[in-house]
């Protein structure tokens, strides 16, 4: 049977600390597969957002989805893109959580579950 893939629009608030730190909002599309938010499934979803990020560059953003459907070669070990990086400046050395990318539509019903965070 087919998973169901849909976006689904989030907002991650900003916040100012006392300490004079803060957080950016920031608006993104989530990944939803099955009816299940892999964003509110990660343990460190407060510090991560997904690659559909409004604030980031459009062209990166271009490359992270050709790179997760195979248009481009994936760039992480063993043809893992990222689904989620670091909310304030999307580096992967922040951490990411990553996951196979999927050749065919078909191939987003593992996603769920084969998804995992990384310190690159």
């Amino acid at each position: 049977m087919a998973s169901l893939f849909e976006l689904k629009p989030l907002v991650r608030g900003g916040v100012e600390n006392t300490d004079c730190t803060f957080k950016s909002e920031r608006h993104f599309l989530d990944l939803v597969i099955d009816g299940q938010s892999l964003w509110e499934a990660e343990e460190k979803k407060r510090e991560q957002v997904s690659i559909f990020c409004a604030e980031y560059s459009a062209e990166e953003t271009a490359k992270a989805v050709r790179r997760l459907r195979w248009h481009e070669k994936a760039y992480l070990p063993n043809g893992r893109c990222s689904l989620f990086v670091c909310s304030e400046c999307g580096d992967l050395g922040c951490g990411t959580v990553t996951a196979p990318a999927f050749q065919k539509p078909e191939s987003c019903s593992g996603i769920a579950r084969k998804h995992r965070w990384r310190k690159i």
